[in-house]
């Protein structure tokens, strides 16, 4: 400490302090100054010119790292899906795997930064957290290795697809979904194995084996064509699915014979040709049904009057003919109907009253459930056949009722 009298460390005194005390005072201080030298001054401005380098340094790394980081930036840039913001998040699903090796060296230099942005941080600043640094350069290590993989592959098999395509490929070996591991290819080849032999290629034979053989799920999934292929019937997905289908429940063995019923794959994809109309278009058909209901009408033995003055009686007769059908809906269970119709042989047949004797027309419209059963409402033409007169009678009239397919009901007979 420096040694003042005592009226300066006390505060100068009572009284202010004169020129002399002040001379006296800063020639005390000099003399101090002296007697400890320069030797302090130089070693603080060589300690401050030291981590003035160290931070020029560092400044230099994370110019450098902003570089590269631009440079990657802009390789990838051309590759992101439409919309996305290069800026805030990039992917590398989409890069071809003969760019891999360009990519890759645009990582490479980062490498070299974050490991010498770590030791010199640590250099200046000792108890400064750094995991971030190093978690960054961990990472770019693993990603590089994984472009290096992705690019031999390419260049192994002389494919030229995407890394997303390459990726795919890989999780049919084994891949976590919803908190389960997964190995479909294992899964649809464990059945068959015993038959496969490496390094020769697979005969036709040995191929339908598999198909026919595997489990349909697994086949699906083999294909990568998702949980649900059917989820939009426009998309290939869901026709190859069908196919697979068709084809798997049309193959047979017999022996060390294959056999191939082409005779129902052919009816089975007709099927579901049928079907995918019936869902999604709306089409012209030959409406065959046979339904009980009710019909309100004027008998022929009256004389014709109001149409009020009519009388219910119960309708059991087929209607054959012709109508419209909408697109199904409702998760594919109502379609809406509309067309013409004609209808009386049953009804004559298992009923005894005026009704049955005519015949009659109907111009109606259905709500067909589920392709089971139709709901149907009619306005009815009755024509009576001549009486005594020898003239046909006409009468109107109205029914309501439910009806099934004429196939469905002559199975059951």
């Amino acid at each position: 400490m420096l040694a003042f009298d005592g009226r300066i460390a006390s505060g100068f005194g009572a009284a202010a302090p004169t020129p002399e005390d002040l001379a006296k005072a800063r020639s005390e201080a000099l003399a101090t100054l002296d007697r400890l030298g320069s030797s302090w001054r130089r070693a603080l401005t060589a300690k401050l010119e030291d981590v003035t380098a160290k931070i020029d340094k560092i400044m230099r790394s994370l110019d450098t790292l902003a570089q590269n980081i631009t440079s990657v930036t802009a390789s990838l840039g051309h590759y992101q899906p439409h919309g996305s913001d290069p800026q805030v998040r990039l992917k590398i699903d989409g890069v071809p795997l003969a760019d891999l090796d360009d990519l890759a060296e645009s990582f490479k230099p980062m490498i070299e930064v974050l490991e010498s942005l770590d030791d010199e941080l640590r250099l200046v600043l000792p108890g400064l957290d750094l995991r971030g640094v190093r978690f960054a350069r961990s990472s770019t290590v693993r990603l590089l290795g994984f472009l290096d993989l992705m690019a031999r592959v390419a260049r192994a098999g002389g494919i030229n697809k995407s890394v997303r395509d390459v990726v795919d490929t890989l999780q049919l070996l084994g891949r976590w979904k919803k908190g389960e591991f997964t190995a479909p290819l294992y899964d649809m080849l464990q059945p068959v194995l015993d038959v496969i032999e490496t390094r020769k290629p697979m005969p036709l034979e040995q191929l339908f084996a598999i198909v026919g053989r595997v489990r349909l799920d697994g086949l699906v999934t083999s294909l990568a064509l998702g949980d649900e292929p059917c989820k939009d019937e426009t998309r290939a997905e869901c026709w190859v699915f069908k196919l697979a289908y068709a084809l798997q429940e049309a193959i047979s063995r017999d022996g060390n014979s294959i056999r191939i019923d082409g005779a129902e794959v052919a009816k089975r994809l007709a099927q579901f040709g049928d079907d995918f109309q019936r869902r999604n278009r709306g089409r012209w058909y030959l409406h065959l049904t046979v339904g009980a209901g009710t019909i309100w009408t004027q008998p022929a033995s009256e004389p014709s009057g109001s149409f009020r003055d009519g009388r219910i009686a119960p309708v059991i007769s087929e209607q054959i003919g012709f109508g419209w059908a909408s697109p199904a809906f409702w998760k594919d269970r109502l379609t809406f109907k509309t067309g013409l119709s004609g209808s009386g042989l049953l009804y004559r047949a298992v009923m005894d009253n005026e009704e049955s004797s005519a015949l009659i027309g109907n111009l109606f419209v259905a709500v067909d459930v589920l392709d089971v059963i139709e709901a149907y409402a009619a306005v009815n033409l009755l024509v009576y056949p001549p009486g005594e007169a020898g003239n046909a009678t006409f009468r109107p009239g109205v029914s309501v009722g439910l009806s099934v397919p004429l196939s469905d009901y002559l199975e059951r007979l």
